[in-house]
């Protein structure tokens, strides 16, 4: 590929009309070839290949199998109910030990107010991999709204309290309490 990394096990094969033809993958021993091999594990690998006519020829190839990691995170922290009153930023950290990131995303900032807005990253390596990480956000900035204060005299006798109730609505994350 263009990036000169590979993302799964490649297959070598290798023809050669010698009696004797041999294989060495990593600088390991030679060994007869017998068919096809595969190479696993991520990271630079070489295979080798010799025979008795004097012939040789060998392929390099860096194998990043491994998709790069990343991480959201939401600042400022949610109150203890899990929602957010301000707006806040979700930031992604990335990273990738074989190939390296190309792309990690952006902070991205959510200010309007609503339930379950989920923000979704993606990372890439330059092997073509790539991860996701979200977040969700529940974010209400409004305050609930009382009305329709409801006193009722007639009910209390002389002296005694006086019981006043009003309607609260919250139309984002709902009343939790009302005092």
């Amino acid at each position: 590929p263009a990036s000169g990394w590979v993302t799964e096990s490649p297959v070598v094969e290798a023809t050669s009309s010698a009696a004797v033809l041999e294989v060495s993958v990593d600088g390991g021993d030679w060994e007869p070839y017998t068919g096809p091999v595969t190479v696993t594990g991520d990271g630079p690998h070489t295979v080798a290949f010799r025979d008795s006519l004097g012939g040789a020829a060998a392929v390099a190839f860096d194998l990043d199998g491994t998709a790069p990691t990343i991480v959201a995170s939401v600042d400022p922290g949610a109150d203890p109910s899990g929602w957010w009153t301000s707006p806040v930023t979700v930031s992604f950290t990335c990273d990738d030990v074989l190939s390296g990131v190309v792309t990690c995303p952006d902070p991205v900032v959510v200010d309007a107010d609503g339930a379950d807005q989920v923000v979704t990253g993606e990372v890439f390596d330059v092997a073509g991999n790539s991860a996701e990480a979200s977040a969700e956000i529940d974010l209400d900035q409004t305050a609930p709204i009382a009305s329709a204060l409801n006193v009722d005299p007639s009910t209390v006798p002389l002296g005694g309290t006086v019981l006043v109730t009003a309607d609260s609505v919250d139309a984002t994350s709902g009343v939790g309490a009302a005092a």
